[in-house]
């Protein structure tokens, strides 16, 4: 499409590679993340010194990485392969979802710390208090505000913009820019404003040789 940045693709990579080692490098991590995330993920099941409660928030941060290489990375090989690499819907779709996981992998990793934490230094009452409150209702939060806000953030134009790559930072970032740019411009307007004056106000230079 006109005015998109051709020159780097979130999803296709760098157009200075080559498609077939692009096609590659990402197929490569696909396959290996995937392996490697399905392993942790089946860990937390099978070892039965892992099965405890409070450890469903690691096991949420390897779905929160699974997400990107069991959903992202192959959508990618599958654009590579078709060609079609400024395709907006798609786009949007792959940075919603590589934003959720970015959201949830924080969170659910500060609560698996917080939980860590209370392992230590709190009684065991308080841990299971904190165990329960944030494995009931607090993974449901957690999803529900990750996936709003990166809904909100993609879909409204209030994120980066990744896709068209039209301009850069956020929305924010942006009107920052727009503002020091209006105010910029305002100074120069005053500027000529202020010469024009002076010079309609000075005599003419006839009046000034009499």
């Amino acid at each position: 499409m006109e005015g998109y940045n051709r020159t780097y693709s979130p999803i296709a990579l760098s157009q200075e590679w080559s498609r077939v080692s692009r096609l590659m490098f990402v197929f490569i991590l696909c396959v290996f993340g995937t392996i490697m995330n399905g392993f942790f993920i089946a860990s937390f099941f099978v070892e039965n010194k892992l099965s405890k409660k409070g450890n469903v928030f690691l096991a949420l941060v390897g779905v929160a990485d699974f997400m990107i290489t069991a959903g992202v990375m192959p959508v990618s090989v599958v654009v590579l392969v078709s060609g079609q690499y400024d395709n907006p819907d798609v786009c949007h779709a792959l940075q919603f979802i590589t934003e959720v996981s970015t959201y949830t992998f924080t969170m659910f990793f500060m609560l698996s710390a917080i939980e860590n934490y209370c392992q230590m230094g709190c009684s065991s009452a308080h841990t299971r208090k904190f165990v329960n409150l944030a494995v009931n209702p607090g993974i449901l939060l957690v999803y529900g505000a990750s996936i709003s806000a990166s809904a909100y953030g993609v879909y409204n134009g209030y994120d980066y913009d990744y896709c068209q790559r039209l301009h850069h930072g956020s929305y924010y970032s942006r009107n920052r820019r727009a503002a020091k740019a209006a105010a910029t411009n305002t100074g120069v307007n005053v500027m000529a404003q202020d010469l024009s004056s002076d010079r309609s106000v000075s005599p003419p230079r006839e009046n000034l040789e009499l």
